[in-house]
């Protein structure tokens, strides 16, 4: 059973409550070679984000964590994220205090204090997200949605396999989407919907089976659908075409540019509820194993080569 995040409460950064009485011994303080044993040399490049994170957990935590600590490498890397991701300006401040980081804005844990899910979107992130994140495996829930993340998706997100629901849209990553998704098995729903992802659809996007919810839209790849799309039995939302948005420069349309033909073995879906691939370049005929697909209850075609009904 999740803790559910406390409320946020506007602040003008990190707070701090009266310090704990209990002060760890020499012996057992949390030092510098112990983070750089799990996190190696990058807390020793000055001015950066794993820098920051290791100066705030040894020196202005006022937890004062041992290295026998469970948590401290779970602390550690969301105070990483909040460096890496221009924490200062976040709309919502309430993190790095001196609670445990289950009460830290955004942050759920299961009943063992460990992380279960992370939830911050429209928090006014920039920067990029840190690979370390994989160092907190039985994380179910990501949604960054509706920030200003930018550079591309780590791939040690595959050891993640816990995840089930994963929600990257409204950014500005860019990069080759990573086959290690193909890794988190128990997705249900993956958003990675108006950003700059380039390249193919990855083929290990057909591990996937338990997925449900797949949106690609308004991102910049260039492929036809891999054989593999197809071996996604509990697909039932497709969504891959254009999108337009509003900028201060003008109304911009996002489109893919996928290719190629819908395969026969479309028939294979048959949980598909909506199939939604416009404005890209598809050809030649619909295959009539669409008409067999009972749930399908939207399909949105237009603006590709293609031809029947």
């Amino acid at each position: 059973t999740p803790r559910p995040s406390q409320s946020a409460r506007p602040s003008s950064g990190p707070s701090q409550s009266a310090k704990p009485s209990f002060e760890p011994s020499v012996e057992d303080a949390l030092t510098l070679e112990d983070l750089e044993g799990i996190f190696g040399d990058k807390v020793y490049e000055a001015n950066s984000s794993y820098a920051m994170a290791m100066n705030w957990i040894l020196n202005e935590d006022l937890r004062q964590l041992k290295r026998t600590s469970p948590n401290f490498v779970q602390r550690f890397v969301l105070a990483l994220l909040y460096h890496s991701t221009g924490g200062d300006g976040w709309k919502r401040t309430r993190f790095l205090t001196v609670d445990h980081e289950c009460e830290w804005y955004g942050i759920s844990c299961y009943r063992n204090d460990s992380v279960q899910s992370i939830s911050m979107s429209q928090n006014t992130m920039i920067g990029s997200i840190p690979s370390e994140l994989s160092m907190l495996p039985l994380l179910q829930k990501i949604d960054v949605s509706r920030n200003e993340i930018r550079g591309t998706m780590p791939t040690t997100i595959g050891g993640l396999t816990s995840l089930n629901d994963l929600r990257f849209d409204f950014n500005l990553f860019s990069g080759p989407l990573p086959s290690e998704i193909g890794r988190l098995v128990h997705l249900t729903t993956l958003s990675l919907s108006n950003n700059s992802f380039t390249g193919a659809i990855p083929t290990h996007f057909g591990d996937l089976t338990n997925l449900e919810k797949l949106y690609l839209t308004g991102n910049k790849l260039n492929s036809s659908l891999p054989t593999e799309f197809y071996d996604m039995a509990s697909l039932s939302e497709f969504h891959c075409g254009g999108h337009q948005v509003t900028t201060e420069r003008g109304t911009v349309f996002l489109s893919n540019r996928l290719w190629g033909t819908i395969s026969t073995l479309i028939g294979r879906l048959t949980r598909l509820e909506v199939f939604e691939i416009a404005q890209n370049s598809f050809w030649g005929s619909i295959p009539s194993e669409m008409g067999e697909l009972t749930n399908l209850v939207k399909i949105d075609v237009s603006f590709n080569g293609l031809s029947g009904s």
